[in-house]
């Protein structure tokens, strides 16, 4: 696995060599432009136009056109200084000109009549309107980057937490809940040094932080969400642009340490009314950078010319779980003795002997039950005996909790984890190049690499000890590599271009000492490999799972090309360019390589009778005789799968007059079909005559050549028709207010959400069910795992029995669809400030979502059938009278006790789903969404810095994330599909500040002496974010035979559902909903007039969450050290008032919890947190 990244680096590198013209944009550069007049407001053409890179000293030479204008692009982040010669006239300079992150900067400049040898000096101190283009942009700046107070919890600081401060960022979803604009979470982009950051799955913000440089290595960074030129694409509903930092002309740098511990923290809200004391926390955040010119002493002066930026990220932490508590088996259960089994009521629980059954005249089945409730020990499994003495190698499991034996509180919930603890160290580093070969030649370069482990602390993890632990280390590898190289052809015609990769890896692998020579220890008969790993032992009724799964994991690569061409010419600026894109998915594992075997009640319960309260029965004694109720194996897993991305755009920004400016754009892009690694690739074709299901329509196809298969790589089709045409305006009302709109249709994405699918006939997850009700096991123990055939099977049956992945033909590759319009008038306030005021909208179409299930059974068979013949056998005297008989010779054989009508009634009653969700999204969802954005920005000027915005959205949809959730209710009608989205907000109010406290040197009071040394150098920052709860939604127990999707639940209003409330919440005396079966709520299900498919839409805009209203507040002293050496001290709280934002308990119906809210689980948001830093700068 990692010999393959570092290869096809070397064969990235070989394509620029190559000057391959494979074409995108998605670049971070930016671009300053201006006009040039006299005194008299006559435009000056063939003026000298120079641009300096006040850090480097790196010069980019133009001139005027006829129209006195200049244009200069794709130029790094960072401050300007623009001087402007032409004979007659005096020259002039503009200083301090900021350009910031894929934006542009104007600098129009007046030329006085005059000697040359006198220049004129402008300092560029106003702030900016963006008067080329109509994007909706927000940028933090790198010293909101720098001294805004991040949060380190349990990873390292992350610029997520910052982008959060833009305007139309949301993260309500936890790691796949991330939001831009209106478009879905996990659906928008990210770009480092202008190629994609993302994994080649549906995005997790701690994957994409993984590829993102420590923040120390990060200039600034752009957050966009519409008005999009035609070189933007392939994001829903914005873009995040990383820029990474470069060195100078001087050396400068960082050291720092973040610390936190959780004696300064808050404790949970129930942990604190329960007693418990805080989880253990130990934290630290530590690293340096450095940057400068690359100077080797009497040998290499790199000034002018050649930087490097290096910069290291250390993360060290230990973590305590919150105490909980399970159930484990008493100590006599060991020997068989559940003699003090018993119930709430302290009444015995018998325990049958499954060995003693009988078959009666009836066909039912009698047991008799132990002896009091005494197994022998000479009916104990000898392979459960080993197992036994394995997982006690490490000490016997017992209660902890005290409980009296003879009482349920002995042998339930009667063990206590309450230490333990997990440790995530990380190691990011990152080191950049920059080289000036000529004012004509440059290029860039950038190598990061981040290495994670997520692992047990010095005691263990915070689970069962020993080998009873489930837990896996989880480990996560990223390279990221980048190159860029700019070639300026004249003062008219520059290109830009960029490549690079990501390579982000995971595995889980379970702790070492699950690793030895088990086939001598414990092994199962009859599995693939029992050698590296134990068995899984997974046990129902509270004994919860022991033993550790084996390895599994995955490869997620991005390679990107890409190319700008810029030419000036008159008022116009053309630009053109492209991408090309491969995207790799490879998952690897083995979960079930040594076998998982499931125990249960039912086969040491009363014969035949699944109700614990009725049956008895223990899952632990079912384990002792070796019974498995179920059990699973899986072969060795090597997939993948690869996208290829093409686009091309062309653009024309027309600056038809001083006052506007024209965008014109046209983009166009298509992905490829994907392929399958060495074509162990499949698909389901829905007319394919299936020859094991009497050849109805329904089978699997396979991709290559040979025989069965199809004859290519491709299993869908090429969607060729996303054009996207993109227009803009930016029309400068007078000198401090500029009205900008713009339209554009954009698309998004395809993206593979769980990787591992479509490989039917490839792999093998063999399932075991139990077909008798526990009568009998699905296999002894001692025996081993039923026969079972290794794969490859290329079949066209090969699903039969189970679930079916299918791409649908060209929607495969018909890539989400959004129609952007947005319209903002922005009005610069003074020197330093600028507010706007700005509407956006989305609608989306062939939104990426898992909606449909081609097999689900029509609800017209609930009205004519009834729930109670669908769900019988097909062979019963209903179903016969019905005339309903099984659609194929084979059917019952097929699926034994789950031949029902309902599945002989099915599209496909072959299959158990045809599943379009796990690939590429089935591609049928819809959204609209609209804003209002009032932003207020203000510069760094006089001590202070702010960005603060309020925004008022609405969002329906009926597709909310890129990760899909359940299917349709109704496959038939979608309409219950549509609702508020689950990550509307609709008051939105964020606030980042920066204040500099007026005392000390250079300030306006107390300036000298003690006072000042003691009073001075202090900074405030403050992140506020307050915001509207998202909406709620309800479900419930009650299921259908015909819904493969969630299962809708009916209201009779959607108002009434809260319960009431006197004063502030208190969930001690406080319920979130009104009861079940009372207000809104009827009794529904089997046997009430609300049976059937419900009325409710997924969430209801009239109940949300509880408002979330949060501060992290940081302060901060300064100590001089020297001219370019200072020290910083920093204490900062994060949720600084320690608000508590409660959830709503269960949103089940019928649940005991429904609407109560009784753990810390419940919670929202996490208690205050403290932080103190150190951070040295120079």
């Amino acid at each position: 696995m990692e010999r393959v990244f570092p290869a096809r680096f070397g064969a990235l590198f070989i394509l620029v060599l190559l000057q391959i013209p494979l074409l995108f944009a998605q670049s971070e550069r930016g671009t300053i432009a201006g006009s040039v007049h006299d005194t008299s407001g006559a435009v000056v053409p063939g003026v000298k136009i120079t641009v300096v890179n006040a850090a480097t000293n790196v010069a980019t030479n133009t001139v005027t056109n006829d129209a006195g204008d200049y244009t200069v692009p794709s130029l790094p982040v960072g401050l300007y200084n623009i001087r402007v010669e032409k004979d007659g006239f005096r020259p002039a300079q503009v200083t301090g000109l900021t350009l910031n992150a894929a934006t542009n900067a104007r600098a129009d400049i007046t030329l006085e009549v005059g000697a040359t040898q006198q220049a004129v000096e402008v300092q560029a101190t106003a702030v900016q309107l963006q008067t080329e283009d109509a994007k909706i942009s927000s940028t933090v700046t790198n010293q909101m980057v720098d001294q805004l107070p991040l949060v380190v919890g349990g990873t390292l600081r992350s610029p997520f937490d910052l982008a959060a401060l833009t305007p139309e960022a949301k993260n309500v979803g936890g790691d796949t809940g991330f939001v831009l604009g209106g478009g879905q979470a996990a659906g928008y982009a990210t770009t480092l040094d202008g190629i994609s950051a993302n994994t080649s799955r549906a995005l997790q913000v701690s994957w994409v932080s993984s590829n993102a440089p420590s923040l120390e290595a990060i200039t600034e960074f752009t957050v966009d969400s519409n008005g999009f030129k035609a070189e933007y694409g392939h994001a829903g509903g914005g873009v995040m642009t990383f820029s990474s930092k470069s060195g100078t002309n001087d050396f400068h740098g960082t050291a720092y340490e973040f610390l936190r511990n959780n004696d300064f923290d808050a404790n949970y809200f129930f942990s604190n009314k329960q007693g418990l004391p805080r989880p253990i926390y130990k934290q630290n955040d530590f690293g340096a950078s450095i940057g400068g010119p690359i100077w080797i002493p009497k040998l290499y002066n790199g000034r002018n010319k050649s930087f490097f930026f290096f910069a290291y990220e250390g993360f060290r932490n230990r973590q305590g779980a919150n105490a909980f508590t399970t159930a484990v088996p008493t100590p006599e259960m060991y020997d068989g003795d559940f003699s003090n089994w018993v119930d709430k009521n302290g009444k015995q629980i018998p325990i049958y002997d499954p060995t003693s059954q009988v078959t009666n005249v009836d066909g039912t089945v009698t047991r008799t039950q132990f002896p009091n409730n005494k197994i022998p020990s000479s009916l104990f499994d000898p392979l459960s005996v080993q197992a036994l003495q394995a997982f006690q190698a490490s000490g016997v499991l017992k209660p902890n909790t005290g409980a009296a034996p003879g009482s349920v509180g002995y042998v339930n919930n009667n063990y206590t984890v309450s230490q333990g603890s997990n440790v995530n160290p990380i190691n990011k580093w990152s080191i950049k190049g920059d080289h000036v070969f000529s004012e004509r030649n440059r290029i860039s370069g950038y190598y990061g690499y981040d290495r994670e482990s997520f692992g047990p602390g010095p005691s263990g993890p915070a689970t069962l000890p020993g080998l009873y632990t489930t837990f896996n280390d989880n480990r996560q590898n990223t390279d990221v590599l980048r190159f860029s190289w700019d070639r300026i052809f004249g003062p008219t015609k520059f290109n830009h271009f960029y490549a690079g990769g990501n390579n982000w890896r995971q595995n889980h692998n379970p702790p070492q000492e699950y690793i030895g020579n088990w086939k001598s220890k414990v092994c199962l008969p009859n599995v693939p490999d029992c050698g590296q790993n134990l068995i899984n032992f997974d046990f129902s009724n509270g004994y919860g799972s022991w033993g550790g799964r084996a390895n599994n994991g995955s490869e997620n690569t991005i390679y990107g090309y890409n190319d700008d061409f810029t030419w000036v010419r008159g008022s116009h600026t053309f630009k053109g360019g492209g991408m090309y894109q491969l995207t790799h998915y490879n998952g690897f594992g083995r979960q079930c390589i040594s076998g998982c075997a499931t125990f249960n009640f039912t086969e040491t319960g009363r014969a035949g009778d699944t109700n614990f309260a009725t049956a008895g029965g223990n899952p632990f004694a079912s384990f002792l005789l070796g019974w498995a109720d179920n059990g699973q194996l899986d072969t060795i897993r090597f997939i993948g799968q690869q996208w290829q991305y093409f686009a091309g755009y062309a653009q024309d920004d027309w600056r038809v007059n001083p006052k506007l400016t024209l965008n014109f754009g046209m983009r166009w892009e298509t992905t490829l079909p994907p392929t399958g690694l060495n074509d162990r690739w499949a698909d389901f074709s829905p007319t394919r005559p299936n020859p094991k299901a009497g050849n109805i329509p329904g089978a699997v196809i396979f991709a290559g050549s040979g025989p069965g298969r199809e004859g290519s790589r491709r299993l869908a089709d090429t969607y060729y028709r996303a054009w996207g045409p993109r227009f803009g305006f930016a029309y400068s009302l007078h000198a401090k207010t500029v009205i900008r709109g713009g339209y554009g249709r954009s698309f998004s994405a395809i993206t593979t959400v769980t990787g591992s699918t479509h490989t039917m006939g490839f792999t093998l997850t063999q399932a075991f069910p139990n077909t008798s009700n526990g009568i009998l096991p699905s296999f002894l123990l001692k025996d081993g795992l039923p026969p079972w055939t290794a794969p490859p099977f290329v079949n066209p049956s090969v699903s039969n029995g189970a679930s079916v992945a299918w791409w649908q033909g060209r929607e495969a590759t018909r890539p989400p669809d959004d129609n952007n319009f947005n319209l903002s008038i922005q009005r610069q306030l003074s020197s330093s400030m600028v507010l706007e005021t700005s509407y956006n909208a989305v609608v989306g179409s062939h939104l990426q979502t898992g909606l449909l299930n081609y097999d689900q059974l029509n609800p017209a068979f609930l009205d004519k059938y009834g729930v109670d013949l669908l769900t019988s056998s097909v062979t019963s005297a209903g179903a016969v009278a019905a005339g309903i008989t099984p659609p194929f010779p084979t059917f019952v054989q097929l699926w034994g006790k789950r031949a029902t009508v309902a599945q002989a009634l099915r599209p496909f009653p072959q299959y158990s789903d045809v599943n379009t969700a796990s690939g590429g999204g089935d591609h049928s969802g819809h959204s609209a969404y609209h804003a209002g954005i009032i932003k207020l920005q203000k510069r760094y000027a006089s001590g202070m810095t702010f960005q603060t915005s309020y925004v008022f959205s609405k969002l329906l949809t009926d597709s909310d994330s890129y990760w899909p959730g359940s299917a349709a209710a109704d496959q038939y009608n979608r309409h219950l599909e549509k609702s508020i989205g689950q990550y509307d907000v609709t008051h939105n109010f964020k606030l980042g500040l920066i204040y500099e406290l007026p005392f000390g040197r250079g300030k306006r009071w107390l300036s000298h002496g003690i006072a000042s040394r003691l009073l001075g150098n202090w900074r405030v920052s403050t992140i506020n974010i307050y915001t509207s709860g998202t909406p709620v939604g309800i479900g419930t127990t009650y299921s259908l035979p015909i819904v493969a999707g969630r299962t809708v639940p009916y209201v009779t209003s959607y108002e009434g559902w809260r319960a009431p409330v006197q004063g502030s919440f208190d969930p001690s005396v406080d319920n979130f909903f009104v009861p079940y079966q009372s207000g809104p709520f009827p009794k529904q299900g089997k046997g009430t007039p609300y049976s059937g498919i419900g009325n409710v839409t997924r969430y209801n805009p009239k109940v949300r969450y509880f408002a979330n209203l949060n501060e992290n507040l940081s302060l901060a002293k300064s100590f001089p050290i020297h001219e370019q050496i200072r020290l910083d001290f920093r204490a900062e709280a994060f949720n600084a008032f320690n608000r508590v934002r409660f959830g709503t308990g269960s949103t089940t119906l019928q649940e005991q919890n429904f609407g109560h809210l009784t753990s810390n689980s419940y919670i929202l948001n996490t208690p205050r947190q403290i932080q103190f830093a150190l951070k040295l700068y120079f």
